[in-house]
């Protein structure tokens, strides 16, 4: 391998890393937004709740990233 070669591998590995890290991240706050939705609605918020819910809408999640 090259020194060119090598560097971008690295380079490419690092974005990898960092791109599954924020993912990860990502599906946290997901989660924790769907919890706090299902705690709206049964705290009788439903208003609340569809806000929440039509936020989360607005966020794909490819299932090339591996979302279940």
């Amino acid at each position: 391998m090259t020194s060119v070669t090598a560097k971008l591998s690295r380079a490419a590995d690092a974005a990898s890393s960092d791109m599954q890290a924020l993912v990860m991240e990502m599906r946290k706050a997901s989660g924790t937004m769907k919890s706090l939705a299902v705690d709206y609605e049964k705290d009788g918020k439903a208003e609340e709740a569809c806000e929440f819910q039509a936020f989360l809408d607005l966020i794909p999640m490819s299932p090339r990233l591996g979302n279940p």
